[in-house]
């Protein structure tokens, strides 16, 4: 099941466009496209989990980040990205869902929306 957005982002539309992988390692290719009428510069997503009380550690650290720099008006940008949990987190998660807490950050703006995940 793929994650639902609390409410849609205003100036940026994130989505995942592929997921390949077995076991507690993923390859994730999501696709952010600029929304804006300008262009933004400097783009760098950071995504955090969450499961009930715990925060999951993605390839062992607390937040996974990105930089996509530019992205000009109306484009989109794709970026594949491995993914690995350790065993705890990966149960954490089958057995209570998460949130991911996906921020977007550019000279231009911030926006941060919140996706529920139940598997």
């Amino acid at each position: 099941m793929e994650p639902v957005p609390e409410k849609p982002m205003e100036n940026f539309e994130a989505r995942i466009v592929g997921i390949s992988g077995e076991g507690l390692t993923r390859e994730v290719t999501a696709e952010l496209s600029n929304k804006m009428a300008e262009d933004v510069h400097n783009a760098v997503v950071k995504l955090q989990v969450t499961s009930g009380n715990s925060v999951i550690k993605p390839n062992g650290q607390p937040y996974l980040e990105v930089d996509l720099g530019t992205i000009k008006s109306g484009e989109a940008v794709k970026s594949t990205i491995k993914v690995s949990l350790g065993f705890f987190d990966g149960l954490k998660i089958t057995q209570n869902g998460a949130v991911l807490h996906l921020t977007v950050k550019s000279d231009e703006v911030t926006e941060t929306v919140k996706y529920e995940y139940k598997p």
